[in-house]
């Protein structure tokens, strides 16, 4: 992520070296409720929000074009590595690793939400509000003497072992109202 990050960093904001600049890690790792044997990293990288007029009038699809564009800027860092569009994110697949990062190119909105491609059926723009999830998972965590993420964990470790869908969001949730309704379990051991 920090490497991905230095590389957009460079090509979007004049050569910037920093690897923590514009990237918000999202998802179960940034709620902090991913187990060990995680597989993807989804990250937003906010770019300048004066390069989404550039996409905004681009002839055709200006969301697959953005797409394209962050993955020719990733293939810069990591030549050798599988680096993909797909829908709405930039797939770059590291197989020694063993590890998936899922890097979505956002621009931010004026409420802290962010605008992010969806290249499908011909372009468009769709909304995603991730930052509030993680700072209430944050807070929830303190609330719960961090009980919040080991069952989220747990139902997760469940999950993976049984082998059913079940998305990480949906479990976060589902833990979440069931500590809000059960106040007992928060300091648990």
């Amino acid at each position: 992520v920090k490497e991905i990050t230095k590389r957009l960093n460079k090509s979007y904001y004049d050569g910037s070296d920093s690897e923590t600049d514009h990237c918000e890690v999202v998802g179960s790792l940034g709620r902090s409720t991913a187990i060990k044997s995680f597989s993807d990293v989804d990250m937003l990288f906010i770019l300048p929000y004066s390069k989404k007029k550039q996409y905004d009038d681009y002839e055709g699809n200006g969301q697959s074009k953005l797409l394209q564009d962050v993955k020719k800027e990733i293939k810069k860092k990591y030549p050798k590595t599988m680096v993909r569009g797909d829908g709405q994110v930039v797939v770059v697949r590291f197989e020694s690793l063993k590890k998936i990062v899922e890097v979505c190119p956002v621009f931010e909105k004026s409420d802290r939400s962010f605008w992010y491609p969806d290249s499908n059926k011909g372009g468009k723009w769709k909304t995603t509000d991730p930052l509030p999830e993680i700072e209430e998972a944050d807070a929830f965590n303190l609330t719960t003497d961090t009980n919040f993420s080991y069952v989220c964990q747990l139902v997760r470790a469940w999950k993976n072992n049984i082998g059913f869908k079940f998305g990480g969001l949906l479990i976060d949730t589902l833990v979440y109202k069931f500590f809000k309704q059960h106040t007992k379990y928060y300091s648990a051991s």
